[in-house]
């Protein structure tokens, strides 16, 4: 199976004076106490719980949260009780 693009296409298309980095924790842990503005995390349906538990984290920190993905895309209204935006269709 292919690696997910939605986030390294967000990166991307950011501007080059803004860092951005990426984290896959099938190979490193997040890392909550790396200072960032704002995470982005994208799920699907089978790894929601845990994108949930990782959203939830940061915005305890007090970190901007947007998530995205086919489940939040599927039930924004339910993605939205965990982040501050939700990226819908993306």
């Amino acid at each position: 199976s292919a690696a997910p693009l939605a986030l390294p296409t967000i990166a991307a298309l950011t501007p080059e004076d803004i860092e951005v980095s990426i984290t896959d924790e099938n190979i490193e842990p997040v890392d909550f106490y790396k200072p960032v503005d704002l995470v982005g995390v994208t799920c699907s349906t089978w790894l929601a719980p845990r994108a949930y538990e990782i959203a939830d984290e940061f915005r305890r920190r007090g970190v901007t949260v947007v998530l995205g993905g086919i489940h939040p895309s599927m039930l924004p209204h339910e993605a939205i009780a965990h982040a501050d935006a939700v990226v819908i269709g993306e």
